[in-house]
């Protein structure tokens, strides 16, 4: 058997050197229990969770723009995009309410904590089923006035789906970043996304467009039922039961947390989805919709670490800002600090071997390569507004990130209106890019000033 020697002398058998290893790397962590430990672990399973779903997203999405072409995936794209922005209006920011009291309140009051997760859940439900119904009902009016494409009615009626779920995969995800179950989630994410590249690539090559928003909608029924399975055995876990009928108790919580977060969400999504319309209006509209849509995919890519990162943050910062102010200042150094440093390298890398990776998609995609380097060059001030942003989230300031975003929005509209028109997908990600580092810019100045300030417990738990 191989054996190795330690700088004490010692010979160590392999697999015991892997013992070693983990024992050395505890005793570095601390206890379980330890910020360290919870925030280390946190990110390590969202890491994973999300290498291992974006590449099965990239992949689809490049089989997907080389089976249906350039025109046929910019159509792909907008439909996405559409009911995207349905959702996340009907998830009326219950998901980031969930993570935000769940971690709170789980451990000292199960109660309220129960409440809570059966207020959230039903407004949800309520709110997705009608915004389904909704988009179900004015799928034509959509295709026709709005996206100026008729013959997509077919198409935004089976997004339709996307919007239930994904309303309904927001809200479950936050309350399982409440639970701190990141490496349950992390392993259902990886099936889901595993899973999801098989099912969209039958159903593009049997049913074109159709078939890959359907597929899209399979994928996320599977995770959605996964999902439904863990948070309900967290709350039994946790001793937490659900109280639907108890809920509307805690409808202050709605008012303080959910609404300035619903509108922020509200604001930048219409904003989002609208600069995409104007994509498609512009002249060439879906070969430029289809060059933004691959290019988003890598800014997505791109960002899925600073969003672990921010998924890890998020529930510990809420759990430790009345507790315990020196690990929840030790979180936020770190979120800082390992955001900076991971970020840079892969815009570089990818704007680097940006027209290879355009030419990937397909003959007409590489021409488009500018404008993926300067959307991953945007991913930059992109995660600066998350990161000085967060502190506002976890201490519950949500109105005044509300206000943040709403001046996003404005401002990234403005330069959309003015840009896209004529620069079409460049236009886009030029407005975007100057937006968001002005954004950043701002938060970083109010967060630094609140940061000097005496600090206080801003929220009641009456």
């Amino acid at each position: 058997m191989l054996r190795t020697t330690m700088p004490s002398g010692k010979r160590l058998v392999l697999p015991n050197v892997l013992v070693e290893i983990r024992r050395r790397a505890q005793a570095r962590l601390g206890d379980p229990g330890t910020v360290r430990r919870r925030f280390s672990s946190a990110i390590a399973w969202n890491i994973l969770a999300s290498v291992v779903s974006r590449a099965m997203v990239l992949l689809a999405a490049i089989a997907c723009a080389r089976y249906l072409g350039k025109d046929g995936y910019g159509r792909f794209g907008i439909v996405q995009t559409t009911a995207n922005m349905v959702a996340s209006l009907a998830s009326l920011g219950l998901g980031m309410t969930a993570t935000r009291y769940i971690a709170d309140l789980r451990e000292h009051d199960r109660e309220r904590a129960g409440r809570i997760i059966g207020l959230t859940w039903t407004v949800t439900v309520v709110s997705a089923a009608l915004a389904t119904l909704i988009s179900l009902l004015t799928a034509r009016q959509m295709a026709t006035a709005i996206i100026h494409a008729p013959e997509l009615t077919g198409a935004v009626r089976i997004a339709s789906a996307l919007v239930f779920l994904n309303a309904l995969l927001a809200y479950q995800n936050g309350a399982l970043f409440g639970f701190e179950a990141f490496r349950k989630l992390a392993a259902i994410n990886c099936i889901a996304g595993v899973a999801m590249l098989p099912i969209v690539l039958v159903g593009v090559w049997r049913w074109g467009l159709d078939g890959a928003v359907a597929g899209t909608a399979a994928a996320l029924a599977i995770n959605w039922w996964l999902n439904e399975r863990l948070l309900h055995g967290e709350c039994r876990r946790e001793g937490i039961r659900i109280r639907i009928r108890e809920g509307f108790r805690e409808t202050t919580v709605f008012w303080m947390f959910s609404l300035p977060a619903l509108l922020g969400a509200v604001v930048t999504a219409v904003v989002l989805w609208w600069c995409t319309v104007l994509i498609v209006r512009s002249p060439h509209g879906f070969a430029q919709m289809a060059i933004f849509s691959a290019s988003d995919r890598w800014r997505l890519a791109i960002l899925f670490i600073p969003v672990a990162l921010f998924r890890s943050a998020l529930p510990l910062m809420a759990n430790l800002h009345e507790k315990n102010r020196a690990g929840y200042r030790q979180v936020a150094r770190a979120h800082l600090v390992l955001n900076l440093m991971v970020i840079l390298l892969p815009v570089a890398a990818i704007c680097a071997f940006a027209p290879f990776i355009m030419g990937m998609y397909g003959p007409g995609f590489r021409s488009g390569w500018p404008v993926l380097a300067v959307c991953c060059m945007a991913t930059v001030p992109e995660a600066l507004n998350t990161i000085f942003g967060y502190p506002l989230i976890a201490t519950g300031r949500m109105w005044t990130r509300c206000m943040f975003d709403i001046a996003l929005s404005a401002i990234l509209l403005s330069l959309g209106l003015l840009l896209i028109p004529a620069r079409g997908a460049m236009g886009y990600v030029i407005a975007y890019l100057i937006t968001y580092s002005l954004i950043s810019l701002g938060l970083y100045l109010v967060t630094r000033e609140r940061a000097q300030e005496p600090q206080t417990a801003v929220l009641s738990h009456s």
